[in-house]
């Protein structure tokens, strides 16, 4: 297949996921009989594993799950493909130089592996999937949507339980324990191996509300468990904690979730019982933390004199960042730099840890 159509099923892929999101939406995100919404073949298989996702993994809600599948939606529009693509030497891959990658996915948000099958594909490369056991389903009804889309490209993906066979590099995503585990199994292969990340902000002080409200995705979506979610706030001295909580009002319907309610109950208690100072929005904890990344329900507070503190901290730690938000943002944090309420909404150049994976593939031909 030509890197034209290959860019081409994609963007087939990406229409087929719209018309999905927006039923789902209009049906008040209950679909009970797909097919009397004439849904056929791998839409309505895509819409159980929606269902069977939720069921399974209390944390994959249906709003959650739909933010999922409108990210990726945009992600894979022609326009973003073509600007993406357009400075990589993606020759047509001969049998000779196709190669078995093998992706290794997280599960700690929704079709969080979609961008390395997204990778390995339009790279010309077959895909061999392990699928986490949080997000075993959406995965698959997501590879059978490109099977749709282009039966061609389908035949490049292949799922695997227990041992993945031949292989001849490697993508795995997983926190910092499971990286040490890969690094030993797979180290002999090419590979990108991904770690734990976090992402923090900056308010100055002079953001308009709105921003502050933007901000309030940027922390709560996906529950705050995704490595593009903010962890650590940085405030300057003196900041008004009130427009912040009034701000992010909107985002206490996370409660609703009964696992993200145990866990904000737990981490007050600890917090009261330890008797460490901390700020109780209701429905979210702030507490004084240098570390970046915090326990879920809990967001960990620096204080600056100067903003040039915190942004001395993100250049220190910028192996260990996904994002800096905020309004503003000095160049040399460039790479890192989003606006508030865009931290899930990234292009598909927008790399995990910054390791860009169509170069690692066009390597490996």
């Amino acid at each position: 297949m030509l890197l034209e159509d290959r860019i081409a099923a994609f963007v087939r892929t990406g229409e087929l996921l719209g018309s999905l999101s927006g039923a789902l939406k209009q049906s008040g995100q209950q679909l009970h009989d797909p097919s009397r919404e004439g849904f056929t073949g791998a839409s309505m298989d895509f819409l159980h594993a929606v269902r069977e996702a939720g069921r399974k993994n209390p944390w994959f809600t249906i709003h959650n799950i739909l933010r999922a599948m409108d990210a990726i939606a945009g992600m894979i529009k022609p326009d973003s493909l073509i600007h993406w693509l357009r400075d990589y030497p993606l020759h047509p891959v001969g049998p000779e130089k196709k190669r078995k990658v093998l992706i290794i996915m997280a599960g700690n948000i929704p079709l969080v592996g979609f961008h390395d099958l997204l990778c390995v594909l339009i790279s010309g490369h077959e895909a061999v999937v392990k699928t986490s056991s949080l997000d075993d389903r959406l995965p698959v009804a997501m590879a059978g949507l490109i099977r749709e889309a282009e039966p061609r490209l389908g035949e490049h993906i292949r799922f695997v339980d227990g041992d993945a066979g031949n292989y001849d590099a490697v993508i795995a995503t997983g926190s910092n324990n499971s990286a040490r585990y890969f690094d030993y199994y797979f180290g002999k292969f090419p590979h990108i191996i991904r770690k734990n990340r976090n992402s923090l902000a900056v308010i100055r002080g002079d953001e308009r509300d709105g921003d502050l409200r933007l901000l309030g995705d940027d922390v709560f979506f996906y529950y705050g468990m995704g490595c593009r979610n903010v962890s650590q706030l940085w405030v300057p001295a003196g900041f008004d904690m009130q427009r912040l909580k009034t701000a992010w009002e909107p985002c206490r319907d996370i409660l609703e979730n009964r696992k993200y309610l145990h866990n904000y109950s737990y981490q007050k208690a600890l917090l009261q019982v330890n008797r460490e100072p901390h700020t109780d929005l209701g429905f979210c904890l702030l507490r004084e933390n240098p570390a970046l990344s915090s326990p879920l329900s809990v967001v960990h507070l620096q204080v600056f004199q100067s903003p040039e503190e915190a942004f001395r901290f993100a250049s220190l730690h910028r192996e260990e960042l996904q994002c800096v938000v905020g309004t503003e943002i000095p160049y040399e944090l460039s790479g890192l730099a989003v606006k508030p309420g865009t931290t899930q909404q990234p292009g598909p150049w927008d790399y995990a840890d910054r390791a860009d994976t169509i170069q690692f593939l066009s390597g490996i031909s």
